[in-house]
């Protein structure tokens, strides 16, 4: 078992809603957590949290987490980040508590028990947008809800997310869309069918979507 596993609600709230209170921004549970919150009971293990927040509060994430080590995941290569703008196409943040010796790659830092991962969001005018299509949009405050006293990614948005084929999580996925799929409400499936025609018109979740 990971060492960042989190076996229930009370653990995962405890791990987030505690260490985010305070914060001057937004921020939402993403990744499978998302969904499990959605469906409303834990269906697998998660070897991290994967937390959103918009690119317009990192300066809120920089003073909240000020004693934390902070890196800015992008290429496949880690470096420090202290607050400094991000380029656009830089959309990942990995943090862990700044104790003892600083590790130096990927695999020593996401090791660490206190790990977490920070997802960029953009947003304009009120409104969300995909940062891998700004063709598809969705109003800021449809983009979250709450569940057992956390803030969550949508699950239709989160869905979107995960459609991205990936020969690592490809099958996890899958099993995510078949899990969530029938807790989505029409309005839901019809914005996660629209979207993913416009941005994977051929992707094999439509045939689902389309007889749910």
């Amino acid at each position: 078992m990971s060492p960042h596993h989190v076996p229930s609600f009370d653990d995962l709230k405890s791990r987030t809603a505690d260490l985010w209170r305070g914060f001057a921004g937004s921020w939402w549970v993403a990744g499978g957590w998302a969904i499990d919150l959605a469906i409303g009971m834990v269906t697998r293990a998660h070897d991290d949290i994967d937390v959103s927040v918009l690119r317009q509060d990192l300066p809120a994430i920089r003073s909240h987490f000020a004693d934390w080590d902070l890196r800015v995941v992008s290429g496949g290569e880690i470096r420090r980040w202290n607050g400094g703008p991000l380029a656009p196409e830089e959309h990942q943040l990995w943090a862990r508590f700044d104790k003892g010796p600083r590790p130096t790659g990927v695999a020593d830092f996401s090791v660490d028990p206190t790990f977490f991962e920070v997802l960029i969001e953009e947003q304009a005018d009120g409104q969300w947008t995909y940062r891998r299509d700004p063709a598809v949009k969705r109003p800021l405050a449809e983009f979250g809800r709450i569940a057992e006293g956390i803030p969550f990614v949508a699950p239709d948005i989160q869905l979107l997310y995960k459609s991205k084929p990936h020969p690592s999580y490809d099958a996890k996925n899958d099993i995510d869309f078949e899990r969530c799929c029938p807790h989505l409400s029409q309005g839901e499936r019809g914005w996660l069918n629209d979207s993913l025609r416009l941005v994977s018109p051929e992707h094999r979740w439509l045939q689902r979507l389309g007889r749910t």
